[in-house]
């Protein structure tokens, strides 16, 4: 056999495990247990219009102190300003565990809105002006969820409706 018919040989034997990878790697992947997110996600179903329920997050995220960071109407979507849980600024480089609430604000009909609030744990390293935010994932997937800040915005949500 010639060199180049060996050569050939030999690169559809790689083509074809490559395809065959390719074909096995999303079951592999599917049957891989995916990390759990230190996200905890809460809501429910208020009884007042789009509009209203828009006006009442925001009012809710004010009463409680969180400041916005991004807010689209349009998506029904609002994102606060990160809140520092743990870690102390140390000169050139920081290492702080940082938090944050998303919410989506999904009309369901005229007279009935879903609020969801998810609250965001993260790390954010800060080096010589450089931020890089990594998501914390937690350990114990099976953890029972804790009441948080999201409860607390949710009450003050309702309080302005």
């Amino acid at each position: 056999m010639s060199r180049a018919g060996a050569l050939a040989r030999a690169a559809r034997w790689i083509a074809r495990g490559v395809a065959a990878l390719a074909l096995a790697a999303p079951l592999l992947v599917g049957l891989a247990p995916a990390p759990a997110r230190a996200d905890e996600r809460w809501g429910e179903v208020v009884s007042a219009p789009f509009a209203r329920a828009w006006a009442a997050v925001v009012a809710g995220l004010q009463r409680e102190g969180w400041e916005i960071d991004h807010a689209d109407r349009a998506l029904g979507l609002v994102v606060t300003t990160s809140r520092r849980l743990a870690g102390e600024p140390q000169g050139a480089r920081t290492l702080t565990q940082r938090v944050r609430l998303r919410l989506a604000v999904t009309p369901l009909g005229p007279e009935r809105t879903a609020v969801t609030v998810v609250r965001e744990v993260f790390l954010r390293e800060w080096v010589l002006g450089l931020v890089r935010d990594e998501p914390v994932v937690a350990h114990d997937a099976a953890r029972a969820p804790r009441p948080g800040p999201e409860t607390r915005v949710l009450d003050a949500i309702r309080a302005a409706l």
